[in-house]
């Protein structure tokens, strides 16, 4: 008798578990939540649909633009090279290409006040930033950005540069810098597709003797995530004068530098197309001038060459 009992009780739990999942099931039938199962050809119309309002942002440097495909909303950029190369003035090249199409870019920069930050910037450019820096966190960074969209409509992101996000609590909680700055770039993409912007984020190399081999990828300084998380990885660095005797420079001589720089597309999720090409440096006016596609009367400035 106990036995039946026990099969009858065991039954009835079995039925009783049957019925609640046949619940759970018609629930699902009738789901339609953002994440729910789709067919493929659904998301497939929908992102042509979106793709058609996609704004792509050109440089106005063709090579770079026709290596990268533009830059896209959603994209997280890493524009790297060693100490005192270009890197900020780049930077300064593509908000004031960008601007001439009405882009509009907002900048964080932590390394010069804003005097001396906008004394050297190419031309007039129309770009935004903070009244004051108060913040290096993401989250005030967060907030700057969506309000620089809500007030100014702005595309673009600038900040200058990594190193200035991380503080020394939170390295000291995490304890590990790689995996800091690896939660960081993952924390800056979520950012740039919350908000559907672009951002570039500066960030160092290790020290590296550019006479010797040129910048890869994996200089880049403290962690491999930051090339990992990024989209597009673009490297910069100046040219050394050679000494006219054909020699080797001693390490006891201070370099010479000349007005060629390269800019190298280490890393390209997009297209896969990886490069790297001549960008002339203007002293006079501290700008990367734009490139002609035409000799006659004009500079070419950028080369689809090494030399």
């Amino acid at each position: 008798m106990r036995n039946l009992e026990k099969e009858i009780k065991e039954t009835e739990q079995a039925l009783a578990q049957e019925r609640t999942l046949q619940g759970e099931m018609e629930k699902f039938s009738n789901y339609d939540g953002q994440d729910r199962v789709v067919p493929i050809a659904e998301i497939i119309e929908e992102q042509k649909l979106l793709r058609k309002k996609e704004v792509i942002i050109k440089s106005k440097i063709p090579t770079l633009d026709e290596t990268v495909g533009g830059f896209y909303p959603g994209q997280l950029n890493i524009i790297s090279g060693p100490t005192g190369q270009g890197k900020t003035t780049f930077s300064k090249t593509l908000t004031a290409n960008f601007s001439k199409d009405g882009l509009h870019s907002i900048w964080f920069s932590y390394e010069m006040p804003p005097l001396e930050f906008v004394e050297n910037f190419p031309g007039t450019p129309y770009f935004f930033l903070p009244r004051e820096l108060t913040s290096g966190s993401l989250e005030w960074i967060e907030k700057r950005i969506a309000e620089s969209i809500r007030k100014y409509q702005t595309k673009i992101v600038f900040i200058d540069h990594l190193h200035f996000l991380i503080f020394m609590k939170a390295l000291a909680i995490a304890r590990n810098q790689s995996i800091l700055i690896g939660v960081l770039l993952r924390h800056l993409k979520q950012i740039a597709l919350k908000y559907d912007t672009t951002i570039f984020l500066l960030a160092h190399l290790r020290k590296t003797n550019i006479e010797e081999a040129i910048p890869t990828i994996d200089d880049l300084r403290d962690s491999s995530f930051v090339g990992q998380e990024a989209d597009i990885v673009m490297l910069i660095w100046r040219l050394i004068k050679k000494p006219e005797d054909g020699r080797r420079r001693s390490k006891d001589d201070p370099p010479e530098w000349t007005n060629e720089s390269r800019l190298s597309v280490v890393k390209n999720r997009r297209t896969g197309a990886l490069k790297t090409f001549k960008i002339q440096y203007d002293f006079r006016i501290n700008e990367f001038v734009e490139q002609s596609s035409f000799r006659q009367g004009t500079e070419l400035v950028v080369e689809n060459m090494l030399s």
